[in-house]
């Protein structure tokens, strides 16, 4: 294929997509849809920041963006903002634990379930962080956000394939069913012991990182692309301090971590992450 095909663009050819994937909406419906629009971009300018260019290909300017957001091309600037006429309450399905050693209370199931929770969070927290990336295409962009910019200035981003997740916060919401309420919280506004900042900043839910591990341009959700070696654990979990309803768990990803995992009633948690040095 050739290159200058990758995010060329024509105005006929975008519109006569978009007349297929849409019908037409109704006065009221296009009404709702550009008031979306513009109180999107009123609470969002830094959206518009990004640039879009992929090495040797012609870069995606600005005016080009500014031509597509007419009347037929509103409601793709919907999905790429705040979701489409049909899509606006969409969400990727919410993970599910399916261990039963998770939902249960014997001795026999506690290391188990540790296991299967701290693994599940360096899963996702090896997703969050951009160390690992969900499935994606083989295509390669670079975001730039303003023209002294080139294109090899900035980290490499992929179109994400894998349908489960739609926005950065499918990401962090991995974390959900094995985290409390409560370390969720301090895990979104500072990032814990674990992370070295708020996982929706460095996910791309809070659109203020420079470079973040997602991006949503166009309606497309995109992943940071890295090289290195995904983390892993250097040993297998140790139970510690055993109770009915809480214990903690020891591991180890080149420094020891200490999870404080709690019984909320119905399932094992994680409900805080401790990390000290060797």
């Amino acid at each position: 294929m050739d290159k200058r095909d990758l995010f060329r663009i024509e105005d006929d050819e975008l519109i006569s997509q978009i007349a297929k994937d849409y019908p037409a909406l109704t006065d009221k419906e296009t009404e709702r849809i550009f008031s979306r629009i513009n109180k999107k971009l009123g609470e969002d300018q830094k959206a518009e920041m990004y640039h879009e260019a992929v090495s040797g290909v012609e870069r995606y300017h600005r005016p080009v963006w500014q031509r597509i957001l007419g009347i037929a091309a509103g409601i793709a600037a919907v999905t790429g903002i705040a979701g489409s006429a049909v899509l606006l309450n969409k969400s990727a399905p919410k993970p599910v634990i399916v261990n039963d050693t998770v939902c249960s209370t014997s001795p026999s199931d506690t290391l188990p379930a540790a296991k299967f929770l701290t693994d599940s969070f360096l899963e996702a927290a090896s997703l969050i962080n951009g160390q690992t990336a969900p499935e994606h295409s083989g295509k390669l962009v670079v975001f730039l956000r303003d023209e002294s910019e080139t294109d090899n200035s900035g980290p490499v981003y992929s179109p994400v394939t894998d349908t489960s997740f739609v926005v950065p916060a499918d990401i962090t919401g991995l974390l959900e069913d094995i985290v409390t309420e409560e370390y969720m919280a301090e895990l979104r506004d500072n990032g814990g012991d674990y992370f070295s900042d708020s996982i929706d900043l460095i996910s791309g839910v809070v659109k203020e990182n420079e470079y973040p591990s997602y991006i949503e341009f166009c309606g497309e959700l995109y992943t940071i692309v890295n090289d290195g070696e995904a983390p892993s654990y250097t040993e297998e979990p140790t139970l510690m301090n055993t109770g009915q309803t809480s214990f903690t768990v020891r591991r180890s990803d080149g420094a020891p971590l200490y999870f404080t995992i709690v019984w909320d009633g119905a399932q094992w948690r994680i409900d805080n992450i401790e990390r000290k040095s060797s």
